[in-house]
Protein backbone atom coordinates (compact mmCIF):
# COMPACT_ATOMS: atom_id res chain seq x y z
CA UNK A 1 0.00 0.00 0.00
CA UNK A 2 1.06 3.62 -0.05
CA UNK A 3 1.92 5.03 2.83
CA UNK A 4 3.44 8.31 2.33
CA UNK A 5 3.72 11.10 -0.44
CA UNK A 6 6.04 13.99 -0.60
CA UNK A 7 5.37 16.56 -3.40
CA UNK A 8 7.76 19.75 -3.35
CA UNK A 9 7.26 22.29 -6.13
CA UNK A 10 5.18 20.39 -8.24
CA UNK A 11 2.14 22.97 -9.78
CA UNK A 12 0.58 25.14 -6.95
CA UNK A 13 2.39 22.74 -4.28
CA UNK A 14 5.16 24.41 -2.56
CA UNK A 15 5.73 21.37 -0.25
CA UNK A 16 2.91 18.68 0.85
CA UNK A 17 3.55 15.58 2.73
CA UNK A 18 0.73 13.23 2.78
CA UNK A 19 0.47 10.09 5.64
CA UNK A 20 -1.68 7.30 4.30
CA UNK A 21 -3.40 4.36 6.97
CA UNK A 22 -4.16 0.59 5.88
CA UNK A 23 -7.82 0.78 4.85
CA UNK A 24 -9.98 3.35 2.54
CA UNK A 25 -8.50 6.88 2.82
CA UNK A 26 -10.50 9.83 1.32
CA UNK A 27 -9.09 13.11 0.05
CA UNK A 28 -11.75 15.83 -0.42
CA UNK A 29 -12.46 19.06 -0.78
CA UNK A 30 -13.93 21.73 -3.62
CA UNK A 31 -12.94 22.63 -6.78
CA UNK A 32 -9.72 23.74 -7.55
CA UNK A 33 -8.35 22.86 -4.05
CA UNK A 34 -5.83 20.35 -5.43
CA UNK A 35 -7.12 16.95 -5.67
CA UNK A 36 -6.27 16.31 -9.03
CA UNK A 37 -3.00 17.94 -8.99
CA UNK A 38 -1.88 15.34 -6.21
CA UNK A 39 -3.49 12.39 -8.49
CA UNK A 40 -0.88 14.13 -11.63
CA UNK A 41 2.04 13.76 -9.12
CA UNK A 42 1.28 10.27 -8.19
CA UNK A 43 1.22 9.97 -12.00
CA UNK A 44 4.38 11.07 -12.66
CA UNK A 45 6.06 9.42 -9.71
CA UNK A 46 4.28 5.96 -11.28
CA UNK A 47 6.10 6.74 -14.88
CA UNK A 48 3.73 8.86 -16.70
CA UNK A 49 4.69 11.56 -18.90
CA UNK A 50 6.00 14.74 -17.56
CA UNK A 51 6.30 18.39 -18.94
CA UNK A 52 8.18 21.02 -17.57
CA UNK A 53 4.71 23.20 -17.36
CA UNK A 54 4.14 20.92 -13.76
CA UNK A 55 7.47 22.77 -12.43
CA UNK A 56 5.88 25.63 -9.70
CA UNK A 57 6.58 29.17 -10.41
CA UNK A 58 10.83 29.99 -9.91
CA UNK A 59 11.24 26.78 -8.83
CA UNK A 60 14.29 24.84 -10.39
CA UNK A 61 12.70 21.52 -10.48
CA UNK A 62 9.71 19.08 -8.98
CA UNK A 63 10.03 16.17 -7.16
CA UNK A 64 8.09 13.82 -6.31
CA UNK A 65 8.60 10.26 -3.94
CA UNK A 66 6.49 7.90 -3.33
CA UNK A 67 6.98 5.27 -0.02
CA UNK A 68 5.12 1.70 0.04
CA UNK A 69 4.30 -0.92 2.44
CA UNK A 70 4.98 -4.78 0.60
CA UNK A 71 3.09 -7.29 1.57
CA UNK A 72 4.02 -10.78 0.81
CA UNK A 73 2.41 -10.94 -2.64
CA UNK A 74 3.50 -7.71 -3.94
CA UNK A 75 7.27 -8.90 -2.53
CA UNK A 76 7.15 -12.25 -4.71
CA UNK A 77 6.03 -9.82 -7.70
CA UNK A 78 8.32 -7.49 -7.69
CA UNK A 79 11.53 -9.50 -6.47
CA UNK A 80 12.56 -10.57 -9.54
CA UNK A 81 12.58 -7.59 -11.14
CA UNK A 82 14.60 -5.65 -8.49
CA UNK A 83 17.03 -8.33 -8.19
CA UNK A 84 17.81 -8.27 -11.85
CA UNK A 85 18.10 -4.51 -12.22
CA UNK A 86 21.00 -4.52 -8.86
CA UNK A 87 17.40 -2.53 -6.44
CA UNK A 88 17.32 -5.32 -3.78
CA UNK A 89 16.71 -3.31 -0.59
CA UNK A 90 17.87 -4.46 3.02
CA UNK A 91 13.96 -3.88 3.61
CA UNK A 92 12.22 -5.94 1.73
CA UNK A 93 8.86 -4.90 3.10
CA UNK A 94 9.55 -1.44 2.06
CA UNK A 95 9.94 0.32 -1.29
CA UNK A 96 10.42 4.17 -2.36
CA UNK A 97 10.00 5.73 -5.89
CA UNK A 98 11.22 9.00 -6.66
CA UNK A 99 11.42 11.22 -9.68
CA UNK A 100 13.01 14.57 -10.09
CA UNK A 101 11.94 16.94 -13.01
CA UNK A 102 14.25 20.02 -13.80
CA UNK A 103 13.29 22.90 -15.71
CA UNK A 104 15.62 22.14 -18.40
CA UNK A 105 13.32 19.36 -19.29
CA UNK A 106 15.73 16.28 -17.67
CA UNK A 107 13.91 13.99 -15.56
CA UNK A 108 15.32 11.64 -12.74
CA UNK A 109 13.90 8.37 -11.61
CA UNK A 110 15.05 7.04 -8.68
CA UNK A 111 14.02 3.15 -6.89
CA UNK A 112 15.59 2.77 -3.21
CA UNK A 113 17.89 5.92 -4.08
CA UNK A 114 19.20 3.86 -7.25
CA UNK A 115 18.87 5.63 -10.60
CA UNK A 116 16.65 4.32 -13.34
CA UNK A 117 15.42 5.03 -16.73
CA UNK A 118 11.90 5.80 -16.68
CA UNK A 119 11.04 2.60 -18.24
CA UNK A 120 11.95 0.66 -15.15
CA UNK A 121 10.05 3.17 -12.95
CA UNK A 122 7.02 2.57 -15.15
CA UNK A 123 7.40 -1.25 -14.80
CA UNK A 124 7.52 -1.29 -10.68
CA UNK A 125 4.42 1.07 -10.34
CA UNK A 126 2.35 -0.83 -12.47
CA UNK A 127 2.53 -3.58 -9.74
CA UNK A 128 1.92 -0.92 -7.33
CA UNK A 129 -1.21 1.22 -7.95
CA UNK A 130 -4.13 1.34 -10.32
CA UNK A 131 -5.67 5.14 -10.90
CA UNK A 132 -9.43 4.74 -11.87
CA UNK A 133 -11.31 7.31 -13.49
CA UNK A 134 -12.76 8.63 -16.75
CA UNK A 135 -10.93 6.93 -19.68
CA UNK A 136 -7.79 6.15 -17.00
CA UNK A 137 -5.97 3.72 -16.85
CA UNK A 138 -7.01 0.38 -15.04
CA UNK A 139 -4.96 -2.85 -14.86
CA UNK A 140 -7.20 -5.22 -16.51
CA UNK A 141 -7.17 -3.08 -19.66
CA UNK A 142 -3.53 -3.35 -19.85
CA UNK A 143 -2.62 -6.97 -21.87
CA UNK A 144 0.70 -6.48 -20.16
CA UNK A 145 -1.37 -7.58 -16.88
CA UNK A 146 -3.00 -10.10 -18.29
CA UNK A 147 -0.33 -12.81 -18.19
CA UNK A 148 0.11 -12.85 -13.97
CA UNK A 149 -3.78 -12.70 -13.38
CA UNK A 150 -3.39 -15.84 -15.66
CA UNK A 151 -0.75 -17.52 -13.76
CA UNK A 152 -2.80 -16.25 -10.28
CA UNK A 153 -5.85 -18.06 -11.30
CA UNK A 154 -4.46 -21.18 -12.30
CA UNK A 155 -1.77 -21.64 -9.34
CA UNK A 156 1.23 -20.83 -11.58
CA UNK A 157 2.71 -18.18 -9.38
CA UNK A 158 4.88 -20.50 -7.77
CA UNK A 159 6.20 -22.04 -10.68
CA UNK A 160 6.22 -18.16 -12.28
CA UNK A 161 9.00 -17.17 -9.74
CA UNK A 162 11.16 -21.00 -9.63
CA UNK A 163 12.07 -19.83 -13.21
CA UNK A 164 12.13 -15.93 -12.78
CA UNK A 165 14.46 -16.58 -10.11
CA UNK A 166 16.89 -18.42 -12.88
CA UNK A 167 16.39 -15.75 -15.39
CA UNK A 168 17.93 -13.13 -12.82
CA UNK A 169 20.81 -15.26 -12.04
CA UNK A 170 21.30 -15.88 -15.85
CA UNK A 171 21.13 -11.73 -16.25
CA UNK A 172 23.63 -11.46 -13.63
CA UNK A 173 25.93 -14.10 -15.06
CA UNK A 174 25.28 -12.16 -18.56
CA UNK A 175 26.56 -8.54 -16.92
CA UNK A 176 29.69 -10.45 -15.91
CA UNK A 177 30.23 -11.64 -18.97
CA UNK A 178 29.54 -8.57 -20.78
CA UNK A 179 31.96 -6.63 -19.04
CA UNK A 180 34.59 -9.26 -19.67
CA UNK A 181 34.09 -9.50 -23.38
CA UNK A 182 33.70 -5.43 -23.61
CA UNK A 183 36.85 -4.99 -21.45
CA UNK A 184 39.02 -7.75 -24.00
CA UNK A 185 40.91 -5.30 -25.97
CA UNK A 186 41.53 -3.07 -22.65
CA UNK A 187 43.01 -6.72 -20.48
CA UNK A 188 44.66 -7.17 -23.68
CA UNK A 189 47.07 -3.91 -23.80
CA UNK A 190 47.02 -3.46 -19.97
CA UNK A 191 48.43 -7.50 -20.00
CA UNK A 192 51.18 -6.36 -22.45
CA UNK A 193 52.12 -3.41 -19.98
CA UNK A 194 51.92 -5.22 -16.52
CA UNK A 195 54.26 -8.23 -18.70
CA UNK A 196 56.77 -5.39 -19.47
CA UNK A 197 56.81 -3.95 -15.84
CA UNK A 198 57.38 -7.79 -14.20
CA UNK A 199 60.44 -8.60 -16.75
CA UNK A 200 61.98 -4.84 -16.28
CA UNK A 201 61.89 -5.71 -12.20
CA UNK A 202 62.85 -9.60 -12.07
CA UNK A 203 65.21 -8.78 -14.34
CA UNK A 204 67.17 -5.65 -11.90
CA UNK A 205 67.26 -9.09 -9.56
CA UNK A 206 67.13 -6.26 -6.48
CA UNK A 207 67.71 -6.64 -3.15
CA UNK A 208 66.60 -4.78 0.19
CA UNK A 209 68.92 -2.22 1.03
CA UNK A 210 71.27 -2.62 -1.93
CA UNK A 211 71.28 1.10 -2.71
CA UNK A 212 72.18 1.91 0.66
CA UNK A 213 75.44 -0.13 0.77
CA UNK A 214 76.14 0.60 -3.25
CA UNK A 215 76.19 4.75 -2.63
CA UNK A 216 78.55 4.03 0.28
CA UNK A 217 80.50 1.60 -1.55
CA UNK A 218 80.54 4.21 -4.45
CA UNK A 219 81.69 7.19 -1.68
CA UNK A 220 85.03 4.55 -0.27
CA UNK A 221 85.65 4.10 -4.53
CA UNK A 222 85.36 7.47 -5.66
CA UNK A 223 87.36 9.18 -2.60
CA UNK A 224 90.05 6.30 -2.64
CA UNK A 225 93.02 8.82 -2.28
CA UNK A 226 91.49 11.23 0.19
CA UNK A 227 90.37 8.32 2.39
CA UNK A 228 93.94 6.60 2.31
CA UNK A 229 95.43 9.94 3.26
CA UNK A 230 93.46 10.29 6.09
CA UNK A 231 93.84 6.85 7.28
CA UNK A 232 97.51 7.09 6.84
CA UNK A 233 97.67 10.35 8.76
CA UNK A 234 95.94 8.30 11.64
CA UNK A 235 98.38 6.17 11.77
CA UNK A 236 101.32 7.78 11.75
CA UNK A 237 100.09 10.15 14.50
CA UNK A 238 99.20 6.67 16.53
CA UNK A 239 101.87 4.69 15.79
CA UNK A 240 104.37 6.47 14.01
CA UNK A 241 106.16 7.33 11.32
CA UNK A 242 109.89 6.56 12.16
CA UNK A 243 112.27 6.62 15.35
CA UNK A 244 112.64 10.52 14.69
CA UNK A 245 109.10 11.40 15.31
CA UNK A 246 107.42 9.89 18.25
CA UNK A 247 104.04 8.28 18.33
CA UNK A 248 101.39 8.79 21.02
CA UNK A 249 101.55 4.99 21.58
CA UNK A 250 105.77 5.77 22.76
CA UNK A 251 104.71 8.61 24.53
CA UNK A 252 101.73 6.66 26.36
CA UNK A 253 104.57 3.98 26.70
CA UNK A 254 106.98 6.75 28.35
CA UNK A 255 103.68 7.84 30.57
CA UNK A 256 103.05 4.48 31.68
CA UNK A 257 106.41 3.83 32.95
CA UNK A 258 106.34 7.38 34.98
CA UNK A 259 102.50 6.47 36.41
CA UNK A 260 104.04 2.42 37.38
CA UNK A 261 106.24 4.36 39.60
CA UNK A 262 103.97 6.69 40.85
CA UNK A 263 101.73 3.95 41.59
CA UNK A 264 104.39 2.02 43.45
CA UNK A 265 105.19 4.88 46.04
CA UNK A 266 101.43 6.53 46.42
CA UNK A 267 99.45 3.46 45.78
CA UNK A 268 96.14 5.57 46.53
CA UNK A 269 96.97 6.28 42.84
CA UNK A 270 97.02 2.75 41.17
CA UNK A 271 94.06 3.80 39.17
CA UNK A 272 95.40 6.44 37.33
CA UNK A 273 98.13 3.82 35.49
CA UNK A 274 94.50 1.27 35.18
CA UNK A 275 92.88 4.02 33.42
CA UNK A 276 96.01 4.95 30.99
CA UNK A 277 96.65 0.96 30.42
CA UNK A 278 92.46 0.91 29.24
CA UNK A 279 93.27 3.92 27.05
CA UNK A 280 96.06 2.73 25.44
CA UNK A 281 94.29 -0.80 24.90
CA UNK A 282 91.61 1.45 22.92
CA UNK A 283 93.99 3.09 21.05
CA UNK A 284 95.95 -0.05 19.83
CA UNK A 285 92.20 -0.89 18.48
CA UNK A 286 91.55 2.04 16.70
CA UNK A 287 94.78 1.48 15.08
CA UNK A 288 94.55 -2.14 14.01
CA UNK A 289 90.70 -0.78 12.54
CA UNK A 290 92.14 2.27 10.72
CA UNK A 291 94.91 -0.70 9.43
CA UNK A 292 92.00 -2.78 8.05
CA UNK A 293 90.17 0.27 6.76
CA UNK A 294 93.28 0.83 4.81
CA UNK A 295 93.35 -2.39 3.57
CA UNK A 296 89.69 -2.17 1.74
CA UNK A 297 91.11 1.41 0.39
CA UNK A 298 91.69 0.77 -3.34
CA UNK A 299 90.82 2.71 -6.54
CA UNK A 300 89.48 0.89 -8.72
CA UNK A 301 87.89 2.87 -11.88
CA UNK A 302 86.18 -0.31 -13.40
CA UNK A 303 84.60 -1.14 -9.96
CA UNK A 304 83.34 2.27 -9.50
CA UNK A 305 81.91 2.53 -13.24
CA UNK A 306 79.63 -1.50 -12.21
CA UNK A 307 78.78 0.43 -9.05
CA UNK A 308 77.85 3.86 -10.56
CA UNK A 309 75.75 2.32 -13.39
CA UNK A 310 74.08 -0.15 -10.83
CA UNK A 311 73.05 2.93 -8.92
CA UNK A 312 71.69 4.72 -12.22
CA UNK A 313 69.74 1.47 -12.75
CA UNK A 314 68.19 1.21 -9.30
CA UNK A 315 67.26 4.67 -9.66
CA UNK A 316 65.15 4.31 -12.79
CA UNK A 317 63.21 2.01 -11.55
CA UNK A 318 62.92 4.25 -8.28
CA UNK A 319 61.00 6.71 -10.49
CA UNK A 320 58.81 4.75 -11.99
CA UNK A 321 57.86 2.27 -9.31
CA UNK A 322 58.44 3.73 -5.62
CA UNK A 323 60.95 5.49 -3.65
CA UNK A 324 62.47 2.51 -2.06
CA UNK A 325 64.06 -1.07 -3.07
CA UNK A 326 61.23 -2.36 -0.74
CA UNK A 327 58.58 -0.41 -2.93
CA UNK A 328 59.74 -1.44 -6.10
CA UNK A 329 58.93 -5.13 -4.88
CA UNK A 330 55.85 -4.52 -3.58
CA UNK A 331 54.54 -2.38 -6.97
CA UNK A 332 56.00 -6.38 -8.83
CA UNK A 333 54.08 -8.26 -6.26
CA UNK A 334 51.00 -6.04 -7.32
CA UNK A 335 51.69 -6.27 -10.93
CA UNK A 336 52.12 -9.80 -10.78
CA UNK A 337 48.80 -10.31 -8.89
CA UNK A 338 47.08 -8.30 -11.65
CA UNK A 339 48.43 -10.09 -13.94
CA UNK A 340 47.17 -13.98 -12.82
CA UNK A 341 44.14 -12.53 -12.62
CA UNK A 342 44.31 -11.22 -16.55
CA UNK A 343 45.27 -14.22 -17.21
CA UNK A 344 42.34 -16.06 -15.85
CA UNK A 345 39.84 -13.67 -17.55
CA UNK A 346 40.28 -16.26 -20.51
CA UNK A 347 39.27 -19.44 -18.68
CA UNK A 348 36.52 -17.19 -16.65
CA UNK A 349 34.97 -16.61 -20.09
CA UNK A 350 34.96 -19.93 -21.01
CA UNK A 351 33.57 -21.10 -17.55
CA UNK A 352 30.57 -19.01 -17.40
CA UNK A 353 29.51 -19.58 -21.03
CA UNK A 354 29.37 -23.08 -20.10
CA UNK A 355 27.03 -21.80 -17.47
CA UNK A 356 24.95 -19.69 -19.90
CA UNK A 357 24.17 -22.55 -21.85
CA UNK A 358 23.31 -24.66 -18.66
CA UNK A 359 20.89 -22.17 -17.10
CA UNK A 360 19.17 -21.42 -20.88
CA UNK A 361 18.62 -25.20 -21.07
CA UNK A 362 17.25 -25.27 -17.59
CA UNK A 363 15.35 -22.12 -18.07
CA UNK A 364 13.68 -23.47 -21.89
CA UNK A 365 12.44 -26.74 -19.79
CA UNK A 366 10.68 -24.52 -17.59
CA UNK A 367 9.17 -22.17 -19.38
CA UNK A 368 7.86 -25.04 -21.64
CA UNK A 369 6.35 -26.51 -18.76
CA UNK A 370 5.21 -23.51 -17.92
CA UNK A 371 3.86 -22.43 -21.11
CA UNK A 372 2.00 -25.83 -21.75
CA UNK A 373 0.23 -25.50 -18.18
CA UNK A 374 -0.80 -21.77 -19.04
CA UNK A 375 -2.70 -23.54 -21.87
CA UNK A 376 -5.02 -25.77 -19.75
CA UNK A 377 -5.72 -23.33 -17.23
CA UNK A 378 -6.55 -20.49 -19.98
CA UNK A 379 -9.18 -22.96 -21.13
CA UNK A 380 -10.32 -23.27 -17.86
CA UNK A 381 -10.78 -19.69 -17.41
CA UNK A 382 -12.33 -19.13 -20.90
CA UNK A 383 -15.31 -21.59 -19.41
CA UNK A 384 -15.37 -20.21 -16.22
CA UNK A 385 -15.91 -16.56 -17.65
CA UNK A 386 -18.21 -17.44 -20.27
CA UNK A 387 -20.65 -19.01 -17.60
CA UNK A 388 -20.23 -15.81 -15.46
CA UNK A 389 -21.02 -13.72 -18.59
CA UNK A 390 -23.81 -16.25 -19.64
CA UNK A 391 -25.51 -15.00 -15.88
CA UNK A 392 -25.62 -12.12 -17.25
CA UNK A 393 -27.30 -12.36 -20.28
CA UNK A 394 -24.70 -12.55 -22.57
CA UNK A 395 -25.28 -15.97 -23.58
CA UNK A 396 -23.27 -15.54 -26.81
CA UNK A 397 -20.22 -13.52 -25.31
CA UNK A 398 -16.74 -15.59 -26.24
CA UNK A 399 -13.96 -15.10 -24.21
CA UNK A 400 -10.70 -16.40 -24.83
CA UNK A 401 -6.68 -16.07 -23.90
CA UNK A 402 -4.92 -15.27 -27.20
CA UNK A 403 -1.06 -16.79 -26.53
CA UNK A 404 1.35 -15.04 -28.45
CA UNK A 405 5.76 -15.91 -28.88
CA UNK A 406 8.48 -14.50 -30.44
CA UNK A 407 11.72 -16.05 -31.83
CA UNK A 408 14.53 -15.06 -31.17
CA UNK A 409 17.74 -14.25 -33.36
CA UNK A 410 20.20 -15.02 -30.18
CA UNK A 411 20.10 -15.38 -26.68
CA UNK A 412 16.87 -17.21 -26.66
CA UNK A 413 15.76 -20.43 -25.31
CA UNK A 414 15.16 -23.89 -27.51
CA UNK A 415 11.65 -24.73 -27.16
CA UNK A 416 9.82 -27.38 -29.81
CA UNK A 417 12.99 -26.76 -32.35
CA UNK A 418 13.02 -22.81 -32.38
CA UNK A 419 15.23 -20.02 -30.33
CA UNK A 420 12.37 -18.28 -28.28
CA UNK A 421 12.82 -15.15 -26.32
CA UNK A 422 11.83 -14.78 -23.25
CA UNK A 423 11.77 -12.55 -19.64
CA UNK A 424 11.42 -13.46 -16.12
CA UNK A 425 7.77 -14.47 -17.29
CA UNK A 426 8.40 -17.02 -19.28
CA UNK A 427 8.21 -17.20 -23.58
CA UNK A 428 4.37 -16.58 -23.46
CA UNK A 429 2.78 -12.99 -23.97
CA UNK A 430 -1.07 -13.39 -23.39
CA UNK A 431 -3.98 -11.07 -24.08
CA UNK A 432 -7.43 -11.67 -22.82
CA UNK A 433 -9.93 -10.79 -26.15
CA UNK A 434 -13.98 -10.94 -26.24
CA UNK A 435 -16.70 -11.50 -28.45
CA UNK A 436 -19.64 -9.43 -26.32
CA UNK A 437 -21.92 -10.82 -29.30
CA UNK A 438 -22.13 -14.04 -31.75
CA UNK A 439 -20.23 -13.53 -34.90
Amino acid sequence: MLSELFIRDFAIIDELKLRFTPGFNVMTGETGAGKSIILDAMSMVLGDRADISMIRAEAEMAMIEASFSLDERLQRLLQPLLEEEGLESETVDELLLARELRNNGRSICRVNGRTVTLSLLRQVGDFLIDIHGQGEHLSLLKPKSHLPLLDAYGDLVAQREAMAREVVQLRKLQRELAELRASEKQRAQRQDFLKYQVDEIQSANLKPGEDDELVAERNRLANAEQLLGYTSEVSAIILGVDDETPSVIDMLNQAEKALTLLSRVDKEQSSLLSNLQGLMSELNEVAAQVSDYQDLLEFDPERLTVVENRIDAINALKRKYGDTIEEVLASLTQSEEELKNIEGSDARIKELEDVEKRYLTKIGRLAEALSEKRQTVALRLAGDVERELATLGMDGARFAVDFQRSTAEAGGVLVGGEFLAFDQSGIDQAEFVISANPG
